[in-house]
């Protein structure tokens, strides 16, 4: 079998049905979030790990795939309460 390979293009932007193409024929799944974590308008961890858990387990029971940036401190604060519970969701 086969691993399936993932692509996420940088602010989910894609460029032109060319780029798209290309990633699909290299093998290659292309894919989205569906969900914004919202942490560039919350100011601590706590509130950003509210918003990602209490949304992905009503709006996404079978999994969300989440935008977060890496460049907010209280955004990376949060990864370390997000991963355990939305792992506990299954």
């Amino acid at each position: 079998m086969i691993p399936t390979r993932y692509a996420r293009f940088p602010q989910d932007a894609v460029s032109s049905t060319a780029t798209m193409q290309t990633v699909e024929v290299l093998g290659w799944k292309p894919i989205g979030a569906n969900m914004d974590s919202l942490d560039k308008s919350l100011s601590s961890a706590a509130e950003i790990t509210s918003e990602v858990t209490g949304r992905a387990s009503s709006l996404f029971p079978a999994g969300a795939i989440h935008l977060q940036h890496d460049t907010l401190a209280a955004s990376m604060a949060a990864v370390s309460d997000i991963i355990p519970a939305l792992r506990g969701f299954g």
